[in-house]
C-alpha cells in the first residue's frame, strides 16, 4: 500500500504518469481491499490529478467524486462515532449526577456539623494569616525605618563634605584674585 504510493510519487516526479497512475490505482485498490478508507481517499485524490495531468477530464472528475464521497463517507462515520460517543457521555454523566443527588441527600443530617467546623476553620487560617502578614509589616517598617535614617545620615555626610569642597573652592578663588591680576586689563 505504502510502497505502491511511493512508487506512484516517484514516478510521477519523473513526470512518467502512466506508470504513476499504475501504482496510484493499485495502491487504492489494496486500500479499499483491507478497508482503509482514508488511504484509498487519498489514493483516489492522486489518480485524479493524474487523470488531470494526462489530460483525462472525465476520468479525473470521476476520480475526484470518488475521493469526495469516501471524505463524505468517513466524515459521516466519525460524526456517527462522535454522536455515540457523546450520547454514552451524557449517560454516564447523568447517572453520575443521579449517584451525587443521592449521596447529598444522605450527607444533608451532617451538613450543619461540617459548616461549622470549616467556618471555624477558615476563620482559624484568615487569623493566622492576618497575623503573620500583620508581623511582617512591622518587620518590613523597622527595616525601611532604618535603611531610612542610614540614608539620611549618607546625605548629611556627603551634603556636609560637598559643601567643604566649596568653600575650598571659594578659598583657592579668593587667593588666585589677590595674587593674579584681573584680566580685563
Amino acid at each position: 500500500l505504502s510502497i505502491n504510493g511511493m512508487l506512484g510519487e516517484y514516478e510521477e516526479g519523473k513526470e512518467n504518469y502512466k506508470a504513476a497512475l499504475h501504482y496510484r490505482l493499485t495502491s487504492a485498490r489494496l486500500a479499499h481491499s483491507i478497508e482503509a478508507m482514508s488511504n484509498e481517499a487519498e489514493a483516489m485524490r492522486h489518480v485524479s490529478e493524474l487523470y488531470k495531468k494526462l489530460n483525462n477530464a472525465d476520468s479525473a472528475y470521476f476520480y475526484l467524486m470518488t475521493y469526495a464521497d469516501l471524505r463524505d463517507t468517513m466524515t459521516a462515520r466519525e460524526n456517527k462515532k462522535l454522536l455515540a460517543d457523546a450520547e454514552s457521555k451524557f449517560e454516564t454523566e447523568k447517572k453520575e449526577k443521579e449517584n451525587e443527588i443521592l449521596n447529598l441527600q444522605l450527607a444533608n443530617a451532617n451538613y450543619g456539623k461540617y459548616i461549622a467546623v470549616g467556618g471555624v476553620l477558615v476563620l482559624t487560617v484568615l487569623a493566622f494569616l492576618m497575623y503573620r502578614s500583620n508581623r511582617n509589616k512591622q518587620k518590613a517598617n523597622l527595616e525601611l525605618s532604618k535603611m531610612n535614617q542610614l540614608v539620611n545620615e549618607k546625605n548629611y555626610i556627603v551634603e556636609e563634605q560637598n559643601k567643604h569642597i566649596t568653600d575650598s573652592i571659594k578659598y583657592a578663588k579668593r587667593i588666585q584674585e589677590a595674587i593674579l591680576p584681573p584680566q580685563n586689563e
